[in-house]
Formats: structure tokens, C-alpha cells, sequence
């Protein structure tokens, strides 16, 4: 009898830690369509871009921005406030899960507070799931500036936010490669950096060179290979709108070649930003606000083709 109830009580502290969304009855009554298979059971795109989950994840009622997907492809993140903000401090991360095959609907994410939080990103491995937040530290108080955060799949729970720290103040957007490597954008300096992440360890921070830092940069994705970076920065003379999205091949000799304006087929007179590429490699996404406000776009990887060095 102690043994029931010790494993009872056991299994009722694993339950409890998962996510309530992990926790959902995909049989429950509900609304929701069904959507089933990768991608929320969306139509896949070829190169032409198309917008992604429109009225799920891409609506005119909110700001749709973001969007990340699992290694597995099993958990979706993207990060929503209501149309007509003009703060970005309004974000949270919202989360989809796919039980025994169906997608739940998107909800808050379990690891939200009642601060701001965009730009979730998986490390490759799927174990480590990094966020920016303007919580401050102490979890109390009025809101600070964004800084990165980071949660750890321990088991079948995650584990409690964590503040990566010094001397990575001020950044976000972090993509990682394969081997190691974590790009990231500093708010302070508008530059875009990387730094080794290995065993839960951090080098320091290493600035990108000037060919990629030549103005006020944003967000950024890394291929897992290291061999292109693509980035958004403020339109040049001759770019598309407010900001735009620049592709940079590395060539033989390890540097990177000058960023190349990905065109009019991604860029608008608009605002572009936040590349992703699924851990697939098949798809491209993209955040543009072309449409009147946030939403996430999709593109087969394939449209990149057309950029590759000869």
C-alpha cells in the first residue's frame, strides 16, 4: 500500500510538470480544425511565398511573428499581440504541440509571464529552448529591457527560465549551428555577433565582420552548416522598404561574401525580419508586416538557389 501510494504521488509530480498544453485531450470538444502531419497540416509552398497557417498562426486580428519549429517538428512556437500596438513590449510566445498526430490549438506557452516574450529558437538538439523577455531578473518589478533566456528539457518536463547573463546583455534572436556555434544580435551595439556553446558553455563573444556589420542589423539565422547567414537590417539605397532580408554565403576561405538583397519576392515596401529555416532544411520563413500588419510567411528552400555563388 505505501508503494501505491508512492508511485501515485510520484506520477502525479511528473504530470504536473509538463506543460499544460502537453497535458491537453487532443478528443477534448473543441473548435479547432484538425490539422495533422508537418507543418500544422499546411500546404507546402514552392518558391513562391506563401502565408503560413492564415487565420492560426497568421491572422489580421494579431501580430504574427517568429515562428519556430521543433528538431522533431512536433512543437511550434511564434510570438503575438493584438493588431494595432505599437509596442513591441505586448508579445507573448504562443505554442502548438502535435499529440498522437493532431496539432493543439495554439495557447499561451507555458514558460510566459506577464512580461514580454518573443523570438523562441531551439538549440539542434531540441533539449534547450532559448527566448528573449523584458522580465527583469528578480522576476519582479517593472519591465526591463529585452535580454535572453533559456529553458531545459530535463526528462519529460522543462526546466524553470533561466537568465543567460554577462556578457551577453542585450541580445536576441540567437540561432545556432551544428558544431557549436551561437549567432545572436546585440540591442546595444545594433550588430549582429556569434560565440561557441558547448556543454552548456559560452565563449565570448566574437563580432561579425564589418562586410556584415556595415549598418543597423537585426535578426539572423544561421544554416546549421555555417555556410550562409541570412539577416535583417535597414534598407539601403536601392533595398525594398523599412527593412529588408540580406542572404551572406561564406567562401572558401571561411569569410563571409557581401550580403545580397534577397528581392522582391521577400521584400516589400514593408518591414521584413525574423529569418528561420526548418530543421529540415526545406523551408524558408519569414516575418513581414506587407500585409498591414505581422504575419509569418513560408518559402521553399529552394528559392534560395537563385543566390548561391556560381
Amino acid at each position: 500500500m505505501k508503494l501505491i501510494k508512492t508511485l501515485t504521488t510520484a506520477v502525479l509530480a511528473i504530470y504536473m510538470l509538463y506543460p499544460a498544453c502537453a497535458r491537453q485531450n487532443v478528443n477534448e470538444k473543441s473548435d479547432f480544425p484538425t490539422f495533422t502531419g508537418k507543418y500544422l497540416g499546411q500546404k507546402t509552398p514552392r518558391t513562391k511565398p506563401l502565408l503560413f497557417a492564415p487565420q492560426i498562426v497568421s491572422t489580421k486580428e494579431y501580430n504574427d511573428r517568429d515562428l519556430t519549429i521543433s528538431p522533431a517538428g512536433d512543437q511550434l512556437f511564434f510570438a503575438r499581440t493584438k493588431t494595432g500596438k505599437k509596442d513591441d513590449y505586448d508579445y507573448d510566445i504562443m505554442y502548438s504541440e502535435m499529440q498522437e498526430g493532431i496539432w493543439s490549438e495554439p495557447k499561451k506557452a507555458w514558460f510566459s509571464s506577464s512580461y514580454a516574450e518573443v523570438e523562441a529558437f531551439f538549440t539542434p538538439d531540441g533539449k534547450q529552448l532559448f527566448f528573449n523577455s523584458n522580465r527583469p531578473a528578480s522576476g519582479k518589478g517593472e519591465a526591463e529591457h529585452w535580454e535572453t533566456w533559456i529553458i531545459k528539457k530535463e526528462g519529460y518536463s522543462w526546466s524553470a527560465p533561466k537568465l543567460i547573463g554577462p556578457p551577453f546583455e542585450r541580445t536576441a534572436h540567437t540561432t545556432f549551428t551544428q558544431n557549436g556555434k551561437m549567432y545572436f544580435h546585440r540591442e546595444d551595439t545594433a550588430a549582429l555577433y556569434r560565440a561557441t556553446y558547448k556543454n552548456g558553455i559560452f565563449g565570448q563573444p566574437e563580432k561579425l565582420d564589418p562586410i556584415i556589420n556595415s549598418e543597423v542589423q537585426y535578426n539572423c539565422f544561421v544554416a546549421p552548416d555555417e555556410s550562409y547567414l541570412i539577416f535583417s537590417k535597414r534598407s539601403q539605397m536601392g533595398g525594398f522598404g523599412s527593412g529588408d532580408l540580406y542572404i551572406s554565403f561564406r567562401n572558401s576561405l571561411g569569410e563571409w561574401d557581401k550580403p545580397l538583397n534577397l528581392g522582391p519576392e521577400i521584400n516589400s515596401p514593408a518591414w521584413e525580419s525574423c529569418p528561420n529555416v526548418s530543421y529540415d532544411g526545406k523551408f524558408f520563413f519569414f516575418t513581414s508586416s506587407k500585409g498591414g500588419n505581422n504575419d509569418v510567411y513560408w518559402v521553399s528552400i529552394e528559392f534560395l538557389d537563385q543566390f548561391r555563388p556560381k
